[in-house]
C-alpha cells in the first residue's frame, strides 16, 4: 500500500521479501490496480474532511503496528503522471529488488532516498545492464558517502501536481 502512493516504509521483513519474490513483475500490476479504486475509496475522508486513516495490526489493546497511513498528502500521490522529458541525474542505489527492478536511489547531495524502476520489463534486460545496478548497491552498501560510486542515468520523473518527484524512470545509463 505505502509502495502505490510512493512511500518508503523501510526494509521488507524476509516473509515479505519471499512473498514479492514470487509476485515478481506482477507487482507492478498490482500496484496500478491498487491506485485505482482501492486507495481512491480510502482517501475519501481525507479528501473531504482533511481526516486520516490508518491501516493496522492489532495484536493486543497495547501492541499495535500502523502499516499505512493515508492522507491528503497521499492522495495527491495517486495523481501523480509520469513526464516525458528525459533528464540526466548522478545518483547511487541504495535498494533494488532483484526480481521487479524496482528500488530507491539517492541522488548526489541529496538526502532523501527516491523510488525508481524501468521503462521495460526487468526480466527482458541484458544481464550487463543489471549488474551495473546491483554492483553499484554492493559497493555503496556499508560505506560513508563520500566513498560513493555514482551512475550517470538518463529517467524520466514522475511528478506530483506540487512538482515533486516522487519517482524516476530509468531510460538508459
Amino acid at each position: 500500500m505505502n509502495e502505490s502512493v510512493y512511500v518508503y516504509s523501510g526494509d521488507l521483513s524476509e516473509k515479505s521479501e519471499e512473498i514479492l519474490t514470487k509476485i515478481g513483475e506482477a507487482s507492478e500490476d498490482l500496484l496500478s490496480q491498487l491506485r485505482h479504486s482501492p486507495l481512491v475509496n480510502i482517501h475519501a475522508a481525507s479528501n473531504r474532511f482533511d481526516f486520516y486513516t490508518k491501516i493496522r495490526i492489532r495484536r493486543s489493546r497495547s501492541e499495535q503496528t500502523i502499516l499505512a497511513l493515508f492522507n491528503r498528502d497521499t492522495a495527491d500521490a495517486l495523481l501523480a503522471e509520469e513526464s516525458s522529458e528525459v533528464i540526466e541525474i548522478v545518483a547511487g542505489i541504495t535498494r533494488l529488488n532483484i526480481n521487479t527492478g524496482n528500488g530507491r536511489l539517492e541522488i548526489i547531495d541529496e538526502r532523501e532516498t527516491v523510488a525508481f524502476g524501468f521503462d521495460s520489463e526487468y526480466r527482458f534486460m541484458n544481464v550487463s545492464g543489471k549488474k551495473v545496478f546491483s554492483e553499484n548497491l554492493n559497493h555503496n552498501n556499508g560505506l560513508e558517502k563520500d566513498r560513493w560510486e555514482y551512475l550517470r542515468l538518463n529517467v524520466s520523473p514522475v511528478r506530483l501536481r506540487n512538482g515533486k518527484v516522487v519517482k524516476y524512470i530509468v531510460r538508459g545509463f
